[in-house]
């Protein structure tokens, strides 16, 4: 063991755990006296397997643990920063660029963020992220506002109809909003309401005073909004979400020669999409990030321009609704074919009199990227392979050991059929089930293992074997459960740790093994000095010590007991279910069977001689032989409720 917790590979040392092996079974036969056994030990290699996955399992649930509290844990910093006047607009549009600044530091710090951002009830976005170095920024107002027949838009909202682009050639665009585009509109002037969560809409009134108190201060209040949807009986116009070049402090930037670009530190400039055209952007007016002054740099370096109202996006009406930390179920991104999943957070003012308005969500997308290059540096080239996936069905994969992502590229009209062209917009990613994970060739142990997993209900820390297409290998796989349940979330994935393990065919007994004839003569043995004691008793049955002893008990019991050695027999032959079953029957059946008939006649001969008592003590031997039957019948539905609760199986 050196220093070191042994869960960061990226950590100078590791936690070494040690390998013991362990006696798994004992095969058990029975021979003439049944107080005598032959106790056959197996040496049972996948125990040594089975320590060794569970130290493997916890380490990766520890792993897990830790990929899953990362985001949650920056989230709340940004939130703490904010409400410690870290920002000095409380995160809005002034803010813009001192948010930037700050993000950019977090997407460097951790690369496994596929964007932080955050959308605010007056309907700003702000954000860094996805596969290019970028900033996306909407200024705060509502879509909607009415376009005039010479393309003059209502009110002030002019400096917004004019701010879109074209993406090619960086040609003006109008702002219009298509029919069917969503857009918001205040009720009663945005005045805030209690929000739809269950703790805001508890009735307060009717508690007591302490309980009163804090049911009060769990109320959250909202801006009171409806979404709507354009039709075509007027011309309308939206509020542009701009995509951004950046530089190097991560500020939207169209100076030539300081753009930063993802994967070298190689600053470059900003082009539109055709690669050929700069990106010159100064539009003057008096925007709400110039901070109620007029200024010309809101849309430098916007290449991109896109309707986009964060309060109508599924992210931000899921939290606000209740008003609480939660997570986005897994899904995968289209550009990156990686899966990913969001965690949101509700961010609040506090008004003078001590009530909390929601605000807005922060929220950042997570790629499983730093989990999945884990899982691979540490077990790709090991005879270990580890699938995680989610519980429910159809358990879709999470992440795996084998480099495949779970992303597969389809029709979007039609699942079933591959994407032919990665870039046409009829495709779509989708995410692959456990069950049907086949991007490379080590995919089908964790698909067989799965299927033998899920054939047995996912049993935890028990192993379960399987084998590979093609391969004459046996693996033996365990599962360990994963979740993060709350009132808001519920995440439950399994992880399955599978490794190859040398089998032992020692718990059969066949033609050519060492046991085949010793079992065949003990057992023949047996049945042979039996049928001479019972051939002796029926000789002898006139004889007085015969008489006393009772010749018809002392021979059921020695049947038995022949019967008991036949029973060995069925301990030949390759295992089967049956076989198996039929093993539990015939052994422990007539050992009650022997047992019970010597018991009552030793409980007879002690009750008719043992006796200190000077009256008569009579026993038939019918009243004996009824002794004996509550033990039969008891053995009997003990082995009933065995075959049909926990039967015998053959298992490899």
């Amino acid at each position: 063991v050196c220093v070191g917790d042994g869960v960061d590979p990226h950590s100078p040392c590791y936690q070494i755990f040690p390998l013991r092996r362990a006696t798994a079974h004992k095969l058990s036969i029975m021979i003439p006296h049944p107080s005598f056994r032959v106790a056959v030990a197996l040496l049972g290699i996948h125990s040594v397997h089975a320590e060794f996955n569970f130290e493997v399992g916890n380490r990766i649930h520890e792993r897990v643990s830790v990929f899953m509290k990362t985001p949650t844990n920056i989230l709340f910093q940004i939130a703490r920063y904010r409400d410690n006047q870290g920002f000095s607009h409380g995160m809005h549009a002034p803010d813009r660029d001192a948010f930037f600044r700050f993000n950019d530091a977090l997407m460097e710090t951790y690369p496994e963020f596929q964007s932080i951002y955050y959308g605010l009830e007056d309907g700003m976005f702000a954000g860094h992220g996805f596969n290019n170095k970028i900033a996306n920024y909407r200024e705060p107002g509502h879509s909607g506002y009415s376009i005039d027949s010479n393309g003059i838009a209502e009110g002030d909202m002019q400096k917004h109809y004019t701010s879109c682009v074209n993406a090619t050639s960086g040609g003006p665009l109008p702002c219009d909003l298509a029919v069917g585009g969503k857009y918001t509109e205040c009720v009663n002037d945005c005045d805030i309401e209690k929000c739809a969560d269950q703790d805001s809409q508890r009735d307060c009134a009717a508690m007591g005073d302490l309980e009163r108190a804090a049911c009060e201060a769990s109320i959250k209040w909202c801006p009171s909004y409806t979404i709507k949807e354009a039709t075509d009986d007027m011309r309308r116009g939206y509020l542009v979400r701009s995509t951004y070049c950046i530089n190097s402090e991560g500020i939207p930037s169209q100076a030539p020669g300081e753009i930063a670009k993802k994967g070298t530190d190689e600053l470059g400039s900003c082009y539109f999409s055709d690669g050929v055209t700069l990106v010159d952007r100064k539009i003057e007016g008096d925007y709400a990030v110039c901070g109620g002054g007029v200024c010309n740099n809101t849309f430098e370096g916007a290449y991109i321009s896109r309707d986009y109202d964060p309060r109508w996006r599924e992210w931000y009406i899921t939290t606000k609704a209740l008003q609480k930390p939660n997570w986005s179920p897994p899904y995968p991104f289209f550009s990156s074919q990686e899966i990913g999943i969001t965690f949101s957070l509700p961010i609040y003012n506090m008004l003078d009199d001590g009530r909390d308005v929601f605000d807005g969500v922060l929220a950042v997308d997570y790629t499983f990227t730093d989990l999945s290059n884990f899982l691979r540096t540490n077990y790709q080239n090991s005879s270990t392979v580890v699938a995680i996936f989610e519980q429910e069905a159809p358990h879709y994969i999470v992440a795996t050991s084998t480099g495949s992502t779970g992303v597969k590229l389809v029709l979007k009209n039609d699942e079933e059929v591959p994407c032919p062209d990665p870039s046409s917009s009829d495709c779509k990613a989708a995410r692959v089930p456990a069950a049907e994970l086949a991007e490379n060739e080590m995919d089908t142990v964790i698909r067989n293992a799965f299927l033998r997993q899920q054939a047995e209900q996912f049993p935890q820390a028990r192993l379960i074997s399987s084998r590979s297409d093609n391969v004459d290998t046996l693996f033996a796989s365990e599962m360990k459960s994963f979740s993060i349940f709350d009132q808001s979330s519920k995440l439950e994935w399994q992880v399955m740790i599978t490794t190859s393990v040398e089998t032992e065919d020692a718990d059969t007994i066949v033609v050519g093994d060492s046991l085949f004839g010793v079992l065949i003569a003990t057992a023949s043995l047996g049945v042979v000095v039996c049928a001479v004691l019972v051939g002796l008793l029926i000789k002898n049955r006139a004889e007085r010590p015969v008489i006393t002893s009772d010749w018809r008990f002392l021979g059921a019991f020695v049947v038995s007991c022949s019967l008991l050695n036949l029973s060995c027999f069925a301990f030949l032959g390759p295992n089967t279910d049956e076989l198996c079953l039929l093993r539990m029957w015939l052994v422990h059946f007539f050992f009650v069977l022997a047992l019970s008939l010597l018991f009552v006649k030793t409980y007879r001969m002690y009750t008719l001689v043992g006796s200190n008592t000077f009256r008569r003590v009579t026993m038939s031997h019918a009243r004996t032989a009824r002794l004996a039957i509550p033990f039969v019948l008891l053995q009997t539905l003990i082995l009933l409720i065995f075959t049909f609760v926990d039967p015998s199986k053959s298992t490899e």
